[in-house]
């Protein structure tokens, strides 16, 4: 199992396909550390948390994204923000 932080960009050479795989191990056992959620929320938070590294990486300037989920359940708002 990756221990650390990654975000590895790939890309298939002579095709439009490309994308990004990410593990955040590091980043998200500290987002939980204190926390005790819901594995629902866990797994919501795990993927936006992905979600924005990838988007993040694909910024042409320096800065922050801010995802947030709105929702009505269990789920009522999730905030996300990386930056570059």
């Amino acid at each position: 199992m990756q221990t650390n932080d990654l975000l590895q960009p790939f890309l298939f050479n002579d095709t439009p396909i490309k994308g990004s795989v990410v593990h955040l191990n590091s980043t998200y056992t500290m987002a939980l550390a204190h926390q005790t959620l819901p594995l629902v929320i866990k797994k919501a938070l795990g993927e936006l948390m992905a979600a924005s590294a990838m988007l993040t990486a694909t910024l042409k300037m320096e800065g922050a994204m801010v995802m947030q989920i709105q929702a009505k359940g269990q789920l009522k708002l999730l905030v996300v923000e990386c930056s570059s």
